[in-house]
């Protein structure tokens, strides 16, 4: 299999699954994406790669990006997709699905609730990414 089917098949699986888990930020995703950039450049641990934009103007824009997480055993990875949900009046909601979650390390997770270490994957990305993005920036990631 080529890079180019193994991407294609990503994008497909990440279209057409429903999302691991809903979230949600009280804030717009301007607010959001920029709370992430600045909560990385503070961990050298983690980077943050920029994905497909999916939709269109009249149906809605949403935002593909993944998180990589380098611990001192493991090697952690989150497929999110972000979109505004109420980007009108006072309360910008944004909405957030988790739509994939790996263990590189341990080669567990994927793009299903019933992933092997799925259970501890999401643990983790409330342990490392959306806990620490609350105390450093003020952006709380609230389950749905």
């Amino acid at each position: 299999m080529g890079i180019g089917t193994c991407i294609y098949l990503t994008a497909s699986v990440s279209a057409t699954l429903p999302p691991i888990k809903g979230y949600k930020y009280e804030g717009s995703v301007n607010q959001f994406i920029k709370g992430l950039q600045t909560y990385v450049a503070k961990h050298p641990n983690t980077s943050l790669v920029d994905g497909d934009i999916v939709g269109d103007k009249k149906t809605g824009l949403a935002y593909d990006i993944t998180i990589n997480i380098g611990l001192s055993t493991r090697v952690l990875t989150y497929d999110l997709r972000y979109e505004p949900a109420n980007e009108t009046g006072d309360k910008a909601i944004t909405n957030i699905k988790l739509i994939g979650a790996h263990d590189l390390t341990n080669n567990t997770g994927g793009y299903g609730i019933k992933a092997d270490g799925m259970k501890g994957l999401l643990t983790d990305l409330n342990l490392y990414i959306f806990i620490p993005l609350e105390s450093d920036q003020n952006i709380r990631i609230t389950a749905l």
